[in-house]
């Protein structure tokens, strides 16, 4: 899986933000240039510091997810998710070779955020973190907390409000 991954600017030990876009299909990339990332893009095509990024109190972690959106991909078609549950056991084998290869976060506090369709994402991935930690499986994850901006949970619910 494709990822961008950003330390705070203000310390190692702030916690560890993962970023899911909804779509489903959308790239993690429309929020790090686009809301909440360290920096934005200008008129010029530059880059410039977001004065708002979230990498002032959080290490940001974007992921491009499922498999088949942006930068992730794979060759083989079997590796194409159709549900939350595969979506989120791949996040969850993402997230355990992120902290091996990236040992001096692994203890930090863990927050899963994302909007949109990430609504369905989320709690899944949330709850598999939890399966995983409660089997002891691999690296410990510190969960502390998850949340959904604008999230599309219930599409027979929501699109009467619209």
């Amino acid at each position: 899986m494709f990822y961008f991954f950003f330390e705070s600017r203000n310390s190692k030990k702030d916690p560890v933000v993962i970023w899911l876009t909804g779509g489903p299909g959308c790239s993690s990339e429309l929020a790090l240039f686009y809301e909440n990332g360290p920096f934005t893009i200008a008129d010029n095509m530059s880059l410039v510091w977001n004065e708002y990024g979230w990498d002032k109190a959080s290490n940001l972690l974007y992921v491009d997810q499922p498999i088949g959106t942006g930068f992730s991909y794979s060759s083989d078609q079997r590796d194409i998710r159709h549900n939350e549950d595969e979506v989120s056991n791949d996040l969850y084998d993402f997230l355990q070779a992120f902290f091996a290869e990236h040992p001096e976060f692994a203890k930090n506090d863990f927050f899963i955020t994302g909007e949109s369709y990430a609504g369905h994402y989320i709690p899944a991935f949330a709850a598999r973190v939890h399966r995983g930690n409660k089997a002891k499986e691999g690296i410990h994850i510190n969960l502390k907390g998850f949340a959904i901006g604008n999230g599309l949970t219930d599409p027979a619910i929501q699109y009467k409000a619209y």
